[in-house]
């Protein structure tokens, strides 16, 4: 699943906050004429409270790819930030196999603000000019650089997108227009396949086939819902945690799909010889709930299926998020951030 935000006005502020930045620095215009991946992204490792204005970061990923020299995109002073709380649903609120949609229009998973540096990053230390209007966990949360531009035109065949998300940081594309983006051709923003990853395969043998957690069966799919009990090697078979998917149980069944703003898909059947269809694969990630304007989320990984007789795959990451403003619009390409496909049998 996905989750975008494409803002096409252009309004005025003063503090951190929603997008209701002017564009300002390095806004001229540029023409992208090869694939990039825009944004510097570093995840926050220290909890931030609503009021202060510094933020402790980890290991920043580096955006890639050639843009022009003048429109630098990495954490310096004056630059445009996005603090979002990109995982960190409380293990409460996503019980595993619930099915029902979660309301998070008042959780802090999802939440972001915008706010521009006062200094270049130092020490591991950002600091904003205005104070965060928000509150952030120590964990799943991160902060997103977002280059500020003139008129941007993209040309046909050129993809604009992110690095993945990590666990950590990632999976975010975002910038600002003062002016028009013009997509050429085939030209794309992307966040496909960027956001929660995927459960892997099971080598196979799965013998218990109805149960929602235990060691057997496909690895679940990764979700908002923050921690190693939640996604890893070791959290496996069908039931689902919040957006993240169920793994496949029992023989040949198959990982369900991701949700966000829908409900995952139940996996395939699986096959045994007393059963030769049972409805036991993986169950779909929950639907979750939210206004774009105050919230973005990652669509949720799929679960990983159960290997039998040499053949298995895994399932695929979740649609990370688009974070675009300009004045306008134009052009034949296309702004997506959609799912993954799983991954073809391995024997």
């Amino acid at each position: 699943m996905l989750a975008i935000i494409a803002a096409l006005a252009i309004s005025s502020s003063a503090r951190a906050g929603l997008d209701t930045w002017p564009v300002g620095n390095n806004a001229t215009a540029v023409t992208m004429s090869a694939s990039v991946k825009l944004n510097y992204t570093a995840p926050i490792t220290a909890a931030a409270n609503a009021g202060q204005a510094q933020l402790t970061v980890g290991a920043v990923q580096n955006g890639t790819g050639t843009i022009p020299a003048t429109n630098t995109r990495d954490f310096r002073s004056g630059r445009l930030v996005m603090i979002i709380q990109s995982q960190g649903l409380p293990a409460g609120s996503a019980l595993s196999g619930a099915q029902a949609p979660i309301d998070i229009t008042n959780a802090q998973v999802g939440q972001f603000e915008i706010g521009r540096m006062a200094a270049d990053i130092s020490s591991n230390t950002i600091t904003l000019e205005q104070p965060l209007s928000k509150g952030y966990l120590s964990t799943g949360a991160q902060v997103v650089a977002i280059p500020e531009y003139g008129a941007v035109t993209v040309n046909t065949a050129i993809t604009i997108d992110a690095n993945v998300w990590n666990g950590t940081s990632g999976g975010v594309t975002a910038f600002l227009s003062s002016g028009n983006i013009t997509l050429t051709g085939t030209a794309k923003i992307s966040a496909d396949a960027q956001g929660f990853r995927p459960g892997a395969r099971n080598g196979g043998g799965g013998t218990n086939c109805t149960a929602l957690d235990g060691a057997q069966g496909g690895e679940k799919g990764e979700g908002a819902v923050y921690g190693a009990t939640y996604y890893g090697t070791t959290v496996r078979m069908r039931g689902n945690r919040a957006n993240g998917a169920g793994g496949g149980d029992c023989e040949n069944g198959g990982g369900g799909g991701g949700g966000n703003g829908g409900l995952g898909g139940r996996g395939g059947d699986a096959w045994t010889p007393d059963f030769p269809v049972w409805p036991v694969g993986g169950r779909g990630g929950q639907r979750l709930i939210y206004s774009p304007l105050d919230h973005a989320v990652f669509g949720g990984g799929g679960g990983g299926g159960e290997q039998n007789n040499g053949n298995g795959g895994g399932g695929a990451r979740g649609g990370g998020v688009v974070f675009v403003r300009a004045v306008s619009l134009s052009g034949t390409g296309t702004i997506s951030a959609v799912g993954g496909n799983g991954t073809a049998h391995v024997a």
